[in-house]
């Protein structure tokens, strides 16, 4: 019986020890609660700031890219203004350079004509020589 006391006691401060420690465990846990409340909340609210942030650079990147893409759009149009002129300005140069080459030709032409009558006329003096006389004793 001595032994089974000896149980009971030994039991008992267990027990009693488990009491305490449990209490202990107890009485700690509202500020330990209220800590992580306390790092959820600054958590979340980390969160919020970091989504507000994030909100913000696509807000500020969507205004860019329209901006950017409102300068392409310009410079589309400058570009095919540009491309405009450009082939009219060709269209007028080939118009151009049509009608100098038509009138090269034409003076080219001429020239050999003409070179063409006085080597004629030079070729056949002998026989035209007497006719020009003939005529210009008359007048």
């Amino acid at each position: 019986m001595v032994h089974d006391d000896d149980n009971q006691a030994g039991g008992s401060a267990l027990i009693t020890d488990l009491y305490h420690r449990v209490r202990f465990m107890e009485q700690n846990l509202p500020p330990r609660v209220q800590n992580l409340e306390i790092a959820v909340s600054e958590i979340r609210e980390e969160f919020r700031g970091m989504r507000h942030e994030q909100i913000m650079a696509a807000k500020e990147n969507h205004e860019a890219l329209n901006a950017f893409r409102s300068t392409l759009d310009r410079n589309e149009v400058d570009q095919s203004a540009r491309a405009d002129r450009a082939r009219a300005n060709d269209q007028e140069v080939n118009k151009t350079l049509q009608a100098l080459g038509r009138k090269i030709t034409f003076a080219t032409g001429a020239f050999w004509a003409g070179t063409a009558l006085l080597a004629s006329a030079a070729y056949h003096w002998q026989t035209i020589a007497p006719f020009l006389a003939a005529v210009g004793a008359t007048e």
